[in-house]
């Protein structure tokens, strides 16, 4: 896979989620609701940076995540289910993904409204 195609797949995945996954349909235990919750949070912070750097980072974090739950799911060439990372390419599993998303979501919160 060549960074240009990589790229097309998340832009792919992005307008989906920012169309709230309106034409997306699927038959597994991934919630829709929440996988856009959580695109949406992430969203947010990354367009309205804090001053606190752990959470924007975290932001970014969870951006990149539900992006790849969502490629994984919305786009249906199997090419999409795998991206580069420090030029390897790696197989997306939306399960794991969307798992380690809600992990993200927790530890979004933590920092937060981590009192200072």
């Amino acid at each position: 896979m060549d960074t240009e195609t990589d790229n097309e797949f998340q832009n792919q995945a992005i307008t989906a989620l920012d169309n709230r996954l309106m034409d997306a349909t699927w038959s597994n235990y991934i919630d829709k609701k929440q996988l856009l919750i959580m695109y949406a949070e992430a969203k947010t912070i990354l367009r309205h940076p804090t001053p606190n750097r752990k959470l924007n980072a975290m932001a970014k974090s969870l951006f990149d995540t539900s992006v790849r739950v969502a490629r994984c799911l919305v786009i249906e060439a199997p090419e999409a289910k795998v991206t580069l990372s420090k030029g390897r390419e790696i197989e997306l599993d939306a399960l794991v993904l969307y798992a380690q998303a809600e992990k993200e979501l927790k530890q979004l919160h933590m920092i937060a409204f981590q009192k200072r």
